[in-house]
């Protein structure tokens, strides 16, 4: 077990502690969920030594990270760009920004066609 030292930063008080906090001879002070629920609290274990498993640390931040968001297929750009003129027709009595939208999504199918002509040509005569 990698120990890591924690700083007065990295608790917060009256918030539950999203790792466990080991002393520097790794006896568990304060397990995961804990609430550091006064200055006093946070005082002594500063005093003590506050430190938490490196692995723990890492695996806590990569579950809190957001994943990255594959970028959408070509198909699937199509479809979206469909389904959009779909609803502003039928929404156009009911739309005071309809030039914007529309426009918008003519900038759309000119990046789709630049993207793949043969698809464009696909969906047009579809």
């Amino acid at each position: 077990m990698q120990l890591l030292k924690l700083v007065e930063s990295e608790i917060q008080i009256d918030v539950p502690l999203p790792w466990n906090v080991r002393n520097h001879d790794c006896t568990l002070l304060l397990a995961r969920g804990h609430v550091v629920s006064s200055e006093a609290q946070m005082q002594a274990l500063l005093e003590r030594g506050m430190y938490v498993d490196l692995e723990e640390k890492r695996a806590v931040e990569a579950l809190s990270s957001p994943k990255p968001v594959p970028p959408k297929s070509i198909y699937v750009r199509w479809t979206d760009a469909i389904d959009t003129l779909e609803t502003l027709v039928h929404d156009l009595p009911h739309a005071p920004d309809f030039p914007a939208k529309i426009d918008a999504l003519a900038q759309e199918l000119i990046t789709l066609t630049d993207l793949d002509a043969d698809i464009a040509i696909f969906m047009a005569v579809r």
